[in-house]
């Protein structure tokens, strides 16, 4: 996968600090460093995408890497820890690029996995994800109703969807936002 830039980069208004956000496909993560964290994109076999509630927003399940942690390594905890699923199939979709406006540091890049949903455990919740008081699986058509990301999360979730959509084993008959 080439690294291509969606264009302008959007300004996005964040717990009272704002950044310039840019979704950028590609799937070498050593191009995205610093990385801060992994937004994971997980769907089941119908193409329902998975989602929690934390801190009263729907949220796609992520976190930060640990030191020296692989992509798969942290997708794979994050999401057992968070939701409960064994995720399968990871593969790196691109990155946010995201710069501070309000201060002078270097930009640094929010990671985006695409995964697939594998079998579900209990949750291991951690002082971290405490807040965590509901996870489901949603409609594609529904995302834009839980997640208000804006035109960068609409391009990171275009691409998830494309991909998934690309998959030789998903039929055509799957619904989804466009």
């Amino acid at each position: 996968m080439k690294e291509t830039s969606s264009g302008q980069p959007e300004m996005v208004e964040w717990r009272g600090k704002r950044y310039l956000y840019q979704w950028i496909e590609g799937g070498n993560e050593h191009l995205f460093e610093p990385r801060t964290l992994v937004h994971i994109i997980c769907f089941d076999n119908f193409g329902n995408v998975l989602i929690q509630h934390e801190n009263d927003e729907w949220r796609f399940p992520g976190g930060g890497s640990e030191e020296n942690e692989s992509l798969e390594a942290t997708v794979t905890r994050e999401a057992i820890e968070e939701t409960g699923i064994v995720p399968a199939e990871i593969q790196l979709l691109g990155a946010f690029k995201v710069q501070k406006l309000s201060a002078v540091e270097s930009p640094y890049f929010q990671l985006c996995a695409f995964c697939r949903a594998g079998e579900r455990r209990e949750r291991i919740p951690s002082s971290e994800n405490a807040e965590i008081d509901e996870v489901r699986f949603v409609s594609p058509v529904e995302i834009p109703e839980y997640i208000k990301w804006g035109k960068h999360g609409a391009e990171m979730f275009d691409t998830a969807w494309s991909h998934f959509r690309s998959l030789p084993e998903m039929t055509k008959e799957i619904v989804g936002p466009h």
